[in-house]
């Protein structure tokens, strides 16, 4: 059969909606994303095909086969379609950058990567760790934790002139650069 629910969400700069269609076959499951908004040009809120892929079978593994392993097999009999232009499926050189704001699964990468720059960071200080080891791990933790802290400020309801005001303050005061002489 084929279920639907339709979904707006709330709290974003321009009003967004959309259908999901998921019909379950013999051969297999069909996602359809009906009615969607047409893309945003002019602002960031736009998601790739792919992403609207990725996350929508992050969904169905939870809720329809949390215990199977996640690999190709799996993903073989689900189609997804999103009609292009809108969007889940935007046409470049529209902006995709804030297509997190669709994706609201900020707090499992958050989660998930503080776990691991803890588990990182534990085991280069771990008394058995080589030189190499510790050296290794704690480079890996330094670029989890800089992963972790980008996906916050992307999240961030704070404007961009405000978040980097206090780098850009000391340009403004600076004089300017003495030109070299030609001679």
């Amino acid at each position: 059969g084929t279920y639907r629910a339709t979904m707006r969400p709330e709290g974003l700069a321009t009003e967004v909606a959309f259908t999901i269609a998921l019909t379950f076959g013999p051969d297999g499951l069909d996602v359809a994303f009906e009615d969607v908004t047409p893309q945003v040009d002019g602002m960031s809120l736009n998601s790739v095909y792919a992403y609207t892929f990725a996350y929508t079978c992050y969904g169905l593994k939870c809720i329809l086969a949390p215990d199977l392993p996640n690999n190709d097999g799996l993903w073989r009999p689900v189609t997804l379609t999103s009609p292009e232009g809108s969007i889940l499926n935007h046409r470049y050189p529209t902006a995709g950058y804030r297509r997190h704001m669709l994706g609201h699964h900020l707090p499992v990468s958050v989660i998930a990567g503080c776990t691991a720059c803890v588990l990182l960071a534990l085991r280069a200080m771990a008394a058995d760790a080589t030189p190499h080891e510790a050296t290794g791990y704690t480079l890996l933790a330094a670029l989890v934790a800089l992963g972790v802290l980008e996906h916050v400020f992307m999240v961030m309801p704070v404007p961009a002139d405000a978040l980097w005001r206090w780098g850009l303050a000391s340009r403004a005061a600076a004089p300017p650069a003495p030109r070299p002489v030609s001679g």
